[in-house]
């Protein structure tokens, strides 16, 4: 029996973009089974479009309303209501390529989670070519390390989960939070699954423009991100057998990689504040007799040369 596909499509401010979005959702080879759209409190003509367009063609959509919640709350909106064997939660702004749900569901085997590559404002018309060899089938604890030293790219909206794995593990995205959610949310999928089918070509375009959150200097959405780093550290990674302490590695990573992100926008009282409002001296001393060598010189630089390492993010 064909397996059915729920893409869940959150909409804030996207009039410009949403309608690129929806011609590469509905032109799939493989059609998906519903798309379930989920206005955040839109005030601009986002809906309307996506209304108008999809009355056009002969897939099964829905819109459902909410007060303006920010994109978790949307998010696991639609999730909720999506009634297919797999969900997808795109981002409006953003396009895939036509044949990326043939190529997920045509390789799929015992997988509760698949994803693909993306790249930053990719030409649609170049569409990647995938060979054999560019799909694998990968234990989770492979694909944790990978994502935890940079050699592997997730991205949430890249990825397609089996709707049974979502509601037996609980699995949501973090309301609250304002920032990294996504990649939270990655590591909470990463940490529950057992297989993972990935496909290393850039079948999704992340589209970035000047309106995206990572561009904006508010600094409370580098605060919000601790309570929820610190659940995700307790709750999910902290239950991983690992043989090479990784688990112990992952939430100090993470805080470097805020930081990383912060101080292309903050200043660098508001990069140095970040350090401590992270506990970060704290957390170094509890768990350096986990690390080696090389990782304790590269997780002192927040604690030691924390100038330095702010010069150095902002100019990368």
């Amino acid at each position: 029996m064909k397996e059915k596909i729920s893409v869940v499509l959150p909409i804030y401010r996207s009039q410009d973009y949403i309608l690129d979005c929806l011609k590469s959702i509905v032109g799939q080879t493989y059609p998906p089974y519903e798309l379930i759209l989920v206005s955040d409190g839109c005030i601009d003509k986002s809906v309307e479009i996506a209304r108008r367009f999809l009355n056009t063609t002969s897939v099964n959509f829905k819109i459902i309303e909410q007060t303006n919640q920010g994109v978790s709350s949307a998010r696991n909106n639609g999730i909720s209501h999506a009634s297919g064997d797999w969900v997808i939660a795109i981002d409006s702004d953003d396009c895939i390529y036509p044949r990326t749900f043939e190529l997920l569901m045509s390789n799929v085997k015992d997988e509760e989670v698949l994803t693909i590559d993306y790249e930053t404002n990719r030409d649609m018309a170049d569409e990647p070519v995938v060979e054999g060899t560019d799909i694998e089938t990968l234990d989770s604890k492979f694909v944790l390390s990978k994502f935890y030293n940079r050699e592997y790219k997730l991205v949430s909206p890249a990825l397609m989960l089996k709707k049974s794995f979502l509601v037996d593990n609980a699995i949501t995205y973090d309301v609250g939070c304002k920032f990294a959610e996504d990649d939270i949310y990655v590591w909470k999928v990463l940490c529950r699954a057992n297989k993972i089918l990935y496909i290393r070509k850039p079948l999704y375009n992340y589209i970035f423009h000047g309106e995206s959150t990572m561009t904006s200097p508010n600094i409370n959405k580098f605060l919000s991100v601790k309570v929820y780093s610190e659940n995700l550290d307790r709750d999910y990674l902290q239950s991983l057998q690992s043989s090479d302490n990784l688990k112990h590695k992952i939430l100090y990573r993470h805080y470097i990689g805020l930081l990383h992100a912060a101080a292309i926008i903050q200043s660098y009282p508001e990069f140095k504040s970040l350090i401590d409002h992270y506990e970060m001296k704290e957390l170094f001393i509890n768990r350096k007799s986990y690390y080696n060598i090389s990782t304790k010189l590269f997780f002192s630089l927040p604690l030691t040369c924390p100038y330095l390492l702010y010069i150095f993010f902002k100019v990368r």
